[in-house]
């Protein structure tokens, strides 16, 4: 039993330790800017920190270097810029000179990928001023992507506590995804909300399993917190609340008594109003939608067809290969045959 667990805590290392490697030399060799999105989630980072973490008013009809991730929520950004907030970062503007020429999201013979016009000079080792900020965001990022690894596993080891070459299984289906790898890798506030993401479907799962007594107000104390950060991290995360909920009904049938369930909502609940409470008000009260995505959408352009089931359908291609892999400005595919393997 002893060298089994062994093992496996040796395959979890190797696993960690290969993802780490592998998101670092992603980082390195991916050009500053040329991610999706990061053109415009690190000048998000760059304005709280210039701004004494104070949030920009979104405004459709005025152009900004954050543009749309200006009405995201901003604990992503805010540890970015608490990270980088000592770097003098003036000179943004060139090292982000825009290629007005790039295909960007489309998949063209002509080559023109680059989103920026690069300075090989200005962005080498040693690093300084915005690329050295920059680097430090996306190796925060490669942290974020770290720690999802780890919790897949942890997922899997709760879930199959007797099988646990199945967490191991996961957990490397997770770190050796390219396209997760690369993501991993930059600016991007999903690397904050996959992890707490992962975080909270992990609590969920402990919350279900049978136990002789319920949770401890400590237990509720940490979904909170989870849930708080994950609410201030990407909105979406929302549609996980409803499960929480659910779990503690189950919570309150199973031991025969609702004060659990009141208990756990309110400890849990309150802390996740508490923390993330403020920016929806604050949406609110700016846009008149508690989630900001009218402004959102009115900056980042709306669809021209609408995304129902049929036009779903026909983008199915693309999802398939965002999911294994799809790099640079969306522009960037894998060869074919690499999406048959995968696949």
């Amino acid at each position: 039993m002893r060298t089994a667990l062994s093992r496996h805590r040796l395959g979890l290392a190797l696993i960690l330790a290969g993802f780490l490697v592998l998101a670092t030399v992603y980082s390195l060799v991916t050009p500053l800017f040329e991610a999706s999105d990061e053109l415009w989630h690190y000048p998000m980072v760059k304005y709280l920190a210039d701004h004494n973490f104070s949030l920009p008013v979104q405004d459709p009809a005025t152009e900004t270097a954050w543009r749309q991730e200006g009405g995201q929520p901003p604990l992503y950004y805010m540890i970015g810029a608490l990270a980088t907030s000592w770097i003098d970062t003036s000179d943004l503007d060139e090292v982000r000179r825009i290629n007005p020429h790039a295909d960007i999201g489309v998949v063209v013979p002509d080559g023109n990928v680059n989103m920026v016009v690069h300075d090989a000079d200005r962005e080498a080792y040693p690093w300084q001023g915005t690329v050295l900020a920059m680097r430090i965001v996306r190796f925060l990022s490669i942290l974020m992507g770290l720690g999802t690894v780890y919790l897949t596993y942890r997922l899997g080891r709760e879930l199959f506590p007797d099988r646990p070459t199945i967490a191991l299984g996961a957990a490397a289906f997770t770190a050796f995804n390219p396209m997760f790898l690369f993501i991993s890798a930059v600016i991007n506030n999903d690397n904050l909300s996959t992890l707490l993401a992962s975080l909270l479907l992990l609590l969920v799962v402990r919350m279900l399993k049978p136990q002789p007594r319920p949770p401890r107000a400590r237990f509720y104390v940490l979904l909170g917190l989870a849930a708080g950060a994950g609410m201030l991290a990407k909105f979406q995360i929302g549609f996980i609340l409803p499960l929480i909920a659910l779990a503690l009904v189950v919570i309150a049938l199973r031991h025969h008594d609702w004060r659990q369930f009141i208990i756990g909502s309110v400890i849990a609940g309150g802390l996740t109003i508490l923390i993330a409470g403020w920016w929806y008000w604050r949406n609110f009260d700016l846009y008149g939608d508690a989630t900001g995505i009218n402004v959102f959408l009115d900056i980042v352009g709306r669809r021209a067809v609408p995304a129902d089931l049929r036009q779903l359908w026909t983008e199915r291609e693309t999802f398939m290969m965002a999911f294994w892999g799809f790099f640079g400005g969306v522009n960037l595919p894998l060869p074919d045959a690499a999406y048959t393997a995968f696949n």
